[in-house]
């Protein structure tokens, strides 16, 4: 559902406005750079493990407007292969941060229904409890991290 608002975002302004004025790319960047660090810093100092998803999900949108602002400002500076780049980003991250997300909440859904709680202190030993599950959300949380999954 968070993306929906990103697609509602890029079809407004670069299809209907066409970009809009270099000003507007500053807005956004700023906007986003503050919903980033805000979002972090919450999930920084959150013991439920959902909340924390749900505040890290800001911080990641913020990612996301980051790059949108970056392509808006690009353009004015007359770098539009960098511009179509920081688009491509964004909207990459965007696709991404729903694979991951949805399986963290899905592996949080599991924690919650196996431990009987979501407070981050009083969960321990889930990977010897749920290997399967311990072994998907490990994978997922590399993803959040940006990190590299060996295969094969």
């Amino acid at each position: 559902m968070l993306k929906t608002a990103v697609y509602g975002f890029v079809r407004f302004a670069f299809d209907l406005l066409g970009g809009g004025p270099w000003w507007c790319g500053y807005v956004v960047l700023s906007i986003g750079a503050v919903s980033g660090l805000l979002g972090i810093l919450y999930a920084i100092a959150e013991n439920d493990l959902k909340r924390l998803l749900a505040y890290s999900s800001i911080e990641n949108i913020g990612i996301i407007f980051l790059g949108l602002g970056t392509s808006l400002i690009l353009p004015a500076h007359h770098v539009p292969v960098w511009a179509g780049l920081a688009l491509v980003g964004a909207l990459l991250h965007a696709f991404n941060h729903a694979l991951f997300k949805s399986l963290l909440f899905l592996g949080a859904g599991a924690i919650s229904s196996a431990a009987r709680t979501v407070n981050l202190e009083e969960l321990g030993s889930l990977q010897r409890r749920m290997p399967f599950s311990g072994t998907t959300l490990l994978v997922a949380c590399c993803s959040i991290g940006g990190l590299p999954v060996p295969t094969g």
